[in-house]
């Protein structure tokens, strides 16, 4: 027995011998992942668009004379990095801003923790690197460019370690980021910018710290991240569109949500006071240099206040200051949550950071049907740019003013690529933009195509009548039998741009309903929709119950059953009953004594 075991341990040992023969490390680990752990380490869902990585294991030990370092091998090259031994210049850096109550709960790094390293081999690196647990994390610069760095989860350094014989050290991925623009624009800035083509060929990257106001926080409440969320994903995409020509990646740095209100943002009808307080409060949570990791190069404050201009117009959805992007001062944007227009309205209002104005004011541009309308129209079924925009764009980069989105962030925060209709369906629409009772309308109009306007059933219990808004379903809607909304049109899953299977996930539980009855035996219950994401293309629907019931209130009661029945019989006794479509009858209730056992027997 014991010497067949050792020959099927020696079988195991030389199959995976063969496999690892066969293919590299690096494609055996990419295989064994699963789309979302592709998107945590890659950005991305598809394995085609994968940059070439490579795994290193480093090893962080204590020298007696020069302290703490870190090595690995890579690229053919040793590296070697020493901890470095001064505090932090930021203080700010040291912070850790999560989803609080108020700002006197920011949570502190441990300072032995997340310590800064420099690098002593190769010599012509730099390093933008910090370490925490033995694991690295940020960015190297070498003369052949930039390369990031981050430690596997732990899942899957489980899985090599038992899987296959693994040097000694903690796995990293190691992954190449975009051209080095920001050296070269260091380098001949002087006399070859304004020569250059339009710099949407540079991948420019822009850090965002999110602040959500109290108010948008009770609207939305357990879903506030996920609904925050699923807007800047809109924004992003739209400010990635081909028509922009700015290849501008959106990276959230942090997000604050308030659940009271900060009193040094004071939001009020006076909106340039609004901003002002918006971005002095800014200053104070930002740390002003921009290689420090929660450095964000703009503030987005989100809330439900009604924006009014001086003028006393309240048609306004957002306040920034004319391309302060860069600035030190007025580096902050407002936007008012009115639903899911939000993502157009915070990239509208970036467009204005950047230096674009609305299409119209002093250009030749038609002034609505595009993203920077002036007359309130830019939720164009296409949702693009004008030429305006592109124009003014070029010109913002030209002129030097958009220098602080060209750094690469030494932190991931791009976006989740799965539309958002995925999360929310017609109904979550409609009871977003009008309250919690809208429903979706029931039925279809000639000119009222599918996914490019919001139909929605506003008043309670009447479905004759639907309320227009003048603003597309979410990318991701279903608005047919395999179709998907898509910039307002109804589409295929090919025209989609998804090639990958969407199973459908459970969101988080509601709260437990209030108990049937107050005596006697009960029923509660809570229930979880299939909508985290809803399954598309093909995918699997979720497993499970979406309903759990419980008993309560078991005592027994006081009150017999015919007067429980006649209690639950008036408490109906307010709700009108519509007998016919022009008019409603209120009617008393009372049990129906006679039929408690059924209809008699024939």
């Amino acid at each position: 027995m014991a010497a067949l075991m050792s020959l099927f341990l020696a079988s195991v040992l030389v199959d995976t011998a063969f496999l690892m023969s066969q293919i590299s490390l690096e494609k055996y680990f990419l295989q064994s992942l699963a789309p979302e752990d592709i998107l945590h380490y890659f950005g991305t869902k598809s394995t085609t668009l994968v940059p070439e990585f490579e795994i290193v294991w480093v090893n962080c030990f204590r020298d007696e004379n020069s302290g703490r370092h870190c090595s690995f091998q890579a690229q053919g090259k040793d590296f070697k990095l020493r901890w470095r031994k001064e505090p932090s210049l930021s203080f700010p850096s040291n912070l850790e801003l999560a989803i609080n109550t108020t700002l006197s709960v920011i949570k502190r790094r441990d300072k032995k923790c997340c310590k800064q390293l420099d690098v002593l081999k190769p010599e012509d690196a730099r390093s933008f690197l910090s370490v925490c647990d033995g694991k690295l994390q940020g960015l190297l610069l070498l003369q052949s460019g930039k390369l990031h760095i981050h430690p596997l989860l732990h899942k899957h350094l489980d899985q090599l370690r038992n899987t296959l014989v693994t040097p000694p050290g903690v796995p990293h991925l190691l992954l190449p980021y975009p051209s080095p623009v920001r050296t070269y624009l260091q380098q001949s800035q002087s006399h070859r910018r304004l020569q250059r083509s339009f710099p949407g060929a540079e991948v420019t990257h822009l850090e965002l710290l999110v602040v959500v106001g109290p108010d948008v926080h009770e609207v939305h409440k357990q879903d506030t991240e996920k609904y925050i969320l699923t807007n800047l994903n809109i924004a992003s995409e739209l400010l990635r569109d081909v028509t922009l020509g700015a290849n501008i990646r959106v990276h959230l740095i942090r997000m604050i949500v308030f659940t009271e209100p900060e009193p040094d943002i004071q939001i009020s009808d006076d909106i340039t006071s609004s901003l002002r307080s918006v971005c002095e409060w800014g200053h104070k949570v930002n740390p002003s240099t921009e290689t420090d990791p929660l450095h964000a190069d703009l503030l987005l404050y989100i809330t439900r206040f009604d924006l009014v201009l001086p003028s006393g117009n309240k048609q306004v959805r957002g306040v920034t200051q004319l391309g302060g992007v860069c600035s030190s001062q007025w580096n902050c944007v407002i936007t008012e949550d009115t639903g899911f227009d939000l993502g157009i309205t915070i990239a509208h209002e970036i467009g204005h950071s950047f230096g674009i104005n609305h299409d119209g004011a002093g250009n030749t541009c038609s002034t609505g049907g595009f993203i920077m309308a002036s007359d309130g129209g830019y939720n164009s079924v296409d949702l693009t740019w004008s030429q305006c925009s592109r124009d003014q764009l070029l010109n913002f980069y030209s002129a030097g003013k958009a220098e602080c989105v060209k750094d690469v962030p030494v932190l991931g925060g791009s976006l989740q690529e799965w539309k958002p209709g995925l999360y929310y369906g017609v109904d979550d629409q409609c009871r977003i933009a009008f309250g919690s009772t809208a429903t979706a309308c029931s039925f279809t109009s000639n000119d009222m195509a599918t996914c490019r306007f919001l139909s929605c059933h506003v008043i309670p219990g009447d479905h004759s009548t639907c309320t227009r808004l003048l603003v597309p379903l979410l990318d991701g809607t279903e608005c047919g039998l395999n179709q998907w909304c898509l910039k307002g049109r109804c589409v295929s899953a090919s025209k989609l741009s998804s090639s990958q299977l969407v199973h459908g996930s459970w969101s988080s539980w509601s709260e437990y309903s209030s108990c049937s009855r107050t005596c006697g035996g009960g029923i509660t219950y809570r229930k979880r929709e299939c909508n985290n994401p809803r399954p598309a293309f093909g995918g699997r629907d979720c497993e499970g119950e979406g309903t759990e019931a419980e008993l309560c209130n078991r005592q027994p009661c006081e009150s017999n059953q015919q007067e429980f029945m006649a209690q639950q019989c008036s408490d109906t006794d307010h709700q009108p009953l519509q007998l016919s479509a022009y008019s409603t009858t209120a009617y008393s209730w009372i049990p129906a004594v006679g039929f408690i056992s059924g209809p008699p027997a024939g």
